[in-house]
């Protein structure tokens, strides 16, 4: 990893590709993961256009972990094993939390692949503490 300036992205459910280096004044106000984006102005990729080969380049790649589709998590899952070893992986925890509070494998397979969980749901921070 370079740590003066890590290469980053952001994966997740919007469509398409895009570097957010020069974000617009919509942008500025984002609160979804695109915002993640925008923050370390760095490349986003949809979830289900990225393959593992396209993480190789980054130093970091955060996975928004969300709920609405199960094919969702498996290719999240998919990636995140299939990186490369010096990619290293955060899963991101926002938006509802009950989806993580139901027993499933699959989140547990998630969080146990990443190098790095974040939670920025205050519902979910004292049961995920447990």
């Amino acid at each position: 990893m370079n740590d003066s300036n890590p290469k980053v992205v952001v994966l997740g459910s919007r469509k398409g590709r895009f570097r957010a280096d020069n974000p617009g004044e919509k942008e500025l106000i984002l609160n979804a993961h695109e915002a993640w984006a925008y923050a370390f102005g760095c490349d986003y990729i949809n979830i289900f256009s990225a393959k593992a080969q396209d993480l190789d380049k980054y130093d970091l790649a955060i996975f928004n972990s969300e709920y609405k589709d199960p094919k969702y998590l498996f290719k999240l899952l998919d990636l995140i094993t299939k990186r490369g070893r010096d990619t290293k992986a955060a899963v991101l925890i926002e938006g509802l939390a009950g989806f993580y509070i139901k027993p499933q494998f699959i989140i547990r397979e998630l969080f146990d692949s990443a190098d790095l969980v974040i939670n920025i749901n205050r519902h979910t921070t004292s049961f995920l503490q447990q």
